[in-house]
């Protein structure tokens, strides 16, 4: 699944996260408020990349938005 949007696809994401079988890309903006980095919904971190046996199939690439 190629979720390519402003917002990060966390509906999405929590519907595959657990599931080796599905490789989730999730292509959104984040920004920046001070030393923090986030958009809507708050989700999105590349560090985000599946649980258990589906380690490895979800990708979260976000990109800054220069204010």
């Amino acid at each position: 699944i190629l979720d390519w949007d402003v917002h990060h696809g966390n509906g999405t994401q929590d519907l595959t996260y657990d599931d080796p079988n599905i490789l989730y890309v999730s292509l959104h903006r984040i920004a920046k408020q001070g030393s923090k980095r986030f958009f809507f919904p708050g989700t999105g971190r590349p560090e985000e990349v599946g649980h258990g046996p589906a380690e490895g199939s979800n990708l979260n690439v976000a990109w800054d938005v220069k204010q």
